[in-house]
């Protein structure tokens, strides 16, 4: 199967994941609406006081209508809201027998502007990397689709979760695998070698996670979750800390498979021109060419998790917290255990694709 077909069949497969159903939450539903006129506000945009603005509807039940919405200015660039007529923001509408109970402003639109985005990436890839390059961010938007579209239904109607993750990030390195690389010899020892190390950094991190007392409650973002536990959803606390193991496992995921990737690669061609190498030659090869790649990947994860981690350590140096109370933070201890865990996985898959490889090629002689 050449790198077009496999490009097409992603995009088929991704078709299918946005028909499948996902699960209702709520009787809430999100609708768009856009700015008409901006009735009141105060008279200068420093000042903070009450706003009011017509909008109509352009989707949802009411679609068409238009309403007065009572808001607030704080005079503040960071948190007031450009009511400039034509604009459009996300809002939530609860309807009650087609009658509207609440409405809640949210953020700007976005979408379309996201979308010009992809598009604009596609095209890049696509010139540079012709279909190898789609055949990458298919597999990237299929392995999302996969979590969005399974994973967090089934957990939110309460399935476990961790078990669910496993095998998402199982299935993940399956249609991967084989469709970046296509069915060739090297291929098959490599997801061996990564369904191993995959089971090994989610014991290692589930073990780390319960020996350092770590609390998902404090994790980022977490507060978003916990306004939902246990209402209308399955989520319990016990799956919110499965799913930070599985978010830290799963960042793991794709440094794992290019290091997996390379070395399988490099013990098949070694062992094609040189036949009658035994396993130990071409273990130890493995293991020099996966050495170098360590030493490079240890300063591409640290310096990614940095990048995340700079505002909270700028605003740590900004109220002059010790060190030694930040370094207990929860929220602080479960990135520490991200980065633990990518070094944990990237280590182990070295010595299990060299050895898996060395075999897979012997015995394949």
């Amino acid at each position: 199967m050449n790198y077009k077909s496999r490009a097409l069949l992603y995009g088929l497969l991704f078709l299918l994941l946005l028909l499948t159903p996902r699960i209702a939450l709520s009787r809430d539903q999100t609708v768009v609406v856009e700015t008409l006129e901006l009735l009141t506000a105060p008279a200068d945009d420093t000042e903070a006081g009450p706003v009011a603005v017509l909008f109509k509807f352009h989707t949802g039940p009411e679609q068409g209508d238009t309403f007065i919405h009572q808001t607030h200015q704080w005079g503040e660039p960071l948190y007031d809201r450009n009511f400039q007529p034509g604009n459009r923001f996300i809002g939530t509408a609860e309807y009650r027998e087609n009658e509207r109970i609440s409405f809640s402003l949210g953020e700007q639109q976005r979408e379309h502007g996201l979308l010009l985005l992809f598009l604009i990436v596609t095209l890049v890839l696509f010139i540079i990397g012709r279909w190898e390059g789609l055949v990458g961010l298919s597999s990237a938007v299929l392995s999302g689709g996969l979590f969005f579209f399974f994973l967090f239904p089934a957990s939110l109607a309460g399935f476990p979760l961790l078990p669910l993750a496993i095998i998402i990030c199982m299935l993940t390195v399956l249609y991967t695998i084989f469709f970046v690389t296509g069915f060739q010899r090297a291929a098959y020892p490599a997801i061996l070698a990564l369904l191993a190390g995959l089971l090994l950094t989610f014991i290692y991190s589930n073990w780390a996670y319960g020996f350092f007392h770590l609390d998902a409650n404090r994790a980022r973002h977490a507060r978003l979750i916990l306004t939902w536990m246990d209402h209308q959803t399955g989520l319990t606390p016990t799956n919110l800390g499965h799913l930070i193991i599985s978010g830290i496992v799963l960042s793991t995921l794709g440094a794992m498979m290019d290091v997996a990737i390379v070395i399988g690669s490099t013990i098949d061609e070694i062992s094609r021109d040189q036949k009658n190498l035994p396993f130990i030659q071409l273990f130890k090869s493995g293991q020099r060419v996966g050495g170098q790649i360590l030493s490079t990947m240890i300063n591409t994860l640290f310096f990614a998790y940095l990048g995340v981690m700079l505002p909270a350590l700028l605003a740590f140096e900004l109220f002059e917290i010790s060190w030694m109370k930040y370094l207990n933070y929860d929220f602080i201890g479960i990135e520490i255990l991200r980065i633990s865990a990518a070094l944990v996985g990237l280590a182990l898959i070295i010595p299990l694709s060299s050895t898996i490889t060395a075999w897979w090629c012997k015995q394949d002689v």
